[in-house]
């Protein structure tokens, strides 16, 4: 009785175990083994970047991003800006992708598409943060400056529910320091770290 006994735990420790392993799994954005078999998590396209329901991946020059659960993937907008190549962010079901003129956000379960435009004459992003509600804050530049006229003078903006605020201007922002935790963002200018919330 006591060797059976012995057996049934092990066995309910090693299922607790497997449990705790694919939980952990999904919870650093990797895709369960049924999520793996589908071909939004195909492998030999490159990841640009993924998480526990969704992937963003390139194939034959193009960016698309999907769910492991619907695997329908869409195709993104891609192409070279002022500071490289357009950002992508991920963060839940939802995928921000910069155009330059609008920054376009992705609902991968709906399908549905809201623009955000920027000021005229602005820059692609430099930097892009995006929360899983749909808020946003973006580092771009504005214009030249007049002095040093190689330099761009960048704007750090934030778009949230309480509409959009232009959070710091100037030619002295590092133009990729923007960091999202939670619900506080962080950027530097003239060596100084900054911050603000983004609800």
């Amino acid at each position: 009785m006591r060797k059976g006994q012995q057996g049934g735990g092990r066995r309910t420790v090693a299922t607790a175990l497997v449990s705790a392993i694919l939980a952990s799994a999904a919870a650093f954005g990797a895709p369960t083994p049924a999520e793996a078999k589908t071909p939004c998590a195909k492998r030999g396209d490159e990841t640009i970047t993924r998480n526990g329901v969704a992937r963003v991946f390139e194939k034959d020059a193009t960016r698309y991003a999907c769910t492991y659960r619907r695997n329908r993937a869409y195709e993104l907008f891609f192409g070279q800006g002022t500071f490289g190549y357009s950002l992508t962010r991920l963060a839940g079901f939802l995928v921000a992708q910069d155009n330059d003129d609008q920054v376009r956000v992705l609902n991968l379960r709906t399908g549905r598409v809201r623009k955000v435009p920027v000021q005229l004459g602005a820059f692609g992003a430099a930097d892009l943060v995006l929360k899983d509600n749909g808020s946003l804050a973006d580092i771009r530049g504005v214009g030249r400056d007049p002095v040093r006229p190689h330099t761009s003078t960048l704007e750090v903006r934030r778009i949230d529910s309480r509409g959009s605020l232009i959070l710091a201007r100037g030619n002295d922002i590092d133009p990729d320091s923007l960091t999202l935790r939670n619900s506080y963002i962080r950027w530097r200018q003239a060596g100084v770290v900054r911050g603000a919330t983004l609800r």
